[in-house]
């Protein structure tokens, strides 16, 4: 008589068997799997055998030195310590996030200006900014708001670019804007553009800065720039508050200057159509005849201009 087998038996059976399959999986799984292979050296730190990146050769060299203490000068020091100044003089990057993929290189010019290179593969857009270590806090007290004006005068052509419009009109046909802000210690500009269109658009930007028109013309719109804005500041809370902190501070302390101007504390000398020179707020007396440039009222501010580049006397 046929009596099946009790399943109990079966699952002692694959009981016992169990663990030599699992070793069995093991050992095919070490088989299968690829020879070992060390992580890839982390980019911060390894060696570039690249001699045409100038670049990341330095920065490595830097970074060695410090690690090891060694006594050899970085190629950067020697270079700031040689009798002839470089023309670039290549800087320390930046610290990067783990999240940032952008590229950087900084580095400074022979005139003493400190750049920052930005390369992002996924923007189609340009882009350039400007901070110039000078604010509201350098206004002299007999011209308060004269950063602010002067940040307004930058934007009205340069001798290579002698149009007023043409650095917005350039803009506003590529797809581009602009800005520009004067704070206490730093006056920003910038603007960003299209990329295929970013090359000449710096050339007109930078221009501003080497070599300004600074029009008579030019500065009397301007100031009424200055007032209309001060006049939508006033209804401002932020701004109400702001310069009530000025009023309590020390009149002797650049804080309590008045940085945003006015068409009072910015007096301009125009030609109106009788030939008259007028200024309403200051009751200042009219005087016939149209003037000449020794008469601009920013005269005394520009000592020099040497080549490319234009000195400015700061007062404080």
């Amino acid at each position: 008589m046929y009596m099946p087998k009790s399943p109990r038996r079966y699952k002692q059976r694959y009981r016992r068997r169990l663990p030599f399959a699992l070793l069995l999986s093991f050992a095919l799984l070490l088989l299968l799997q690829p020879p070992f292979s060390p992580p890839p050296p982390n980019p911060k730190y390894a060696i570039i055998d690249d001699k045409d990146d100038e670049f990341e050769l330095n920065h490595q060299r830097h970074l060695r030195a410090r690690r090891t203490k060694s006594t050899e000068i970085p190629t950067i020091m020697a270079a700031q310590q040689s009798s002839e100044t470089p023309e670039v003089t290549y800087l320390p990057p930046p610290v990067q996030g783990n999240a940032d993929y952008r590229r950087y290189k900084a580095l400074r010019l022979k005139n003493g200006v400190t750049v920052l290179l930005t390369q992002d593969a996924q923007s189609k857009h340009f882009a350039a900014a400007v901070s110039v270590n000078a604010g509201a806090s350098c206004d002299p007290r007999s011209l308060p708001g004269l950063a602010h004006f002067t940040e307004h005068m930058c934007f009205l052509g340069s001798k290579r670019y002698p149009e007023e419009n043409e650095y917005k009109h350039f803009l506003a046909q590529h797809g581009g804007k602009s800005n520009a802000s004067t704070s206490m210690s730093h006056t920003t500009y910038q603007f960003d553009i299209l990329a295929e269109f970013g090359e000449h658009a710096l050339d007109i930007f930078s221009n501003f800065f080497v070599s300004p028109l600074f029009t008579r013309s030019g500065t009397a719109r301007e100031v009424q720039a200055v007032d209309s804005e001060n006049s939508k500041n006033l209804v401002s809370d932020g701004r109400r508050r702001l310069q009530v902190l000025k009023a309590l501070a020390d009149n002797n302390h650049h804080y309590s200057k008045f940085s945003t101007g006015n068409r009072i504390t910015l007096p301009a000398c125009v030609d109106d159509d009788d030939g008259e020179k007028k200024d309403d707020d200051n009751d200042i007396q009219k005087k016939e005849g149209g003037g000449s440039d020794d008469d601009h009222p920013l005269k005394d501010l520009v000592r020099s201009i040497d080549g490319n580049y234009i000195t400015i006397d700061r007062i404080i």
